[in-house]
């Protein structure tokens, strides 16, 4: 916070009361406040008008130009009431405070302006990181336009498992069935399981598939209960 008034009194008592709460910097002269707006980041200038080589209303213009985002108090007294006027519908002021001023309404005053202030610094920050943000997607999406986001990458995933699932489950069957060529024996049936270990061929299933449940053929369950009755 920057106080500019060339009545060193008036200085020291502004600054007795503010400078518990507030980092400030306190000055007499207007041209060092230019100096200091054009150099330091400053939250809050608040100045008095009545001051030699230029009026605050004056100073509170150049700040709007050299550093805009900075909050602009002036002190005033009654007489002054037009000055303060035109400053405000000018823009260059935030708000106005008349001499002699409560202590209480003061720190009142400046408590608002400098949370303005943070809120107003907080909001340019996030303008700025969006700004960013959407110029790196810009980027991302000219150089690689059809570049998947994490959520399609996800789902072509999970649709490629599927998918191999599905073909899994189909070809089960074929696996089985195309497994390597059984020798199998003209004469008495039995299969060569392994190298000289010949079994017949329903052992040789039982042994080497789940998939097997027992019934009859037509023609064996036509004989089958036929016998029986």
């Amino acid at each position: 916070m920057l106080v500019v008034d060339d009545e060193i009194e008036v200085l020291e008592s502004v600054v007795d009361l503010l400078r518990k709460e507030f980092d400030l910097v306190a000055t007499t002269s207007a041209d060092e406040a230019v100096h200091l707006l054009e150099t330091e980041d400053v939250a809050l200038l608040l100045t008095d008008q009545r001051m030699p080589k230029m009026l605050g209303s004056q100073l509170l213009a150049r700040a709007m130009h050299i550093s805009p985002g900075t909050t602009r108090i002036l002190f005033t007294a009654y007489s002054d009431i037009e000055a303060v006027i035109q400053a405000v519908n000018k823009g260059q002021v935030y708000q106005y405070i008349s001499k002699p001023w409560e202590p209480d309404r003061l720190l009142e005053i400046v408590r608002t302006a400098t949370e303005k202030y943070s809120l107003a610094a907080e909001n340019r920050r996030l303008i700025r990181e969006l700004a960013a943000t959407m110029d790196s997607t810009k980027e991302q999406k000219d150089s690689e336009p059809n570049a998947p986001t994490e959520l399609d990458r996800l789902a072509q995933q999970n649709h490629e498992l599927q998918a191999a699932l599905d073909k899994l489950n189909n070809s089960f069957w074929h696996i089985e069935r195309l497994r390597d060529l059984l020798p199998i024996c003209m004469s008495c049936g039995k299969v060569e399981a392994e190298k000289g270990k010949w079994m017949v061929l329903l052992d040789f299933f039982k042994t080497n598939t789940l998939f097997l449940s027992h019934t009859y053929c037509p023609p064996c369950r036509t004989a089958f209960f036929d016998d029986e009755e």
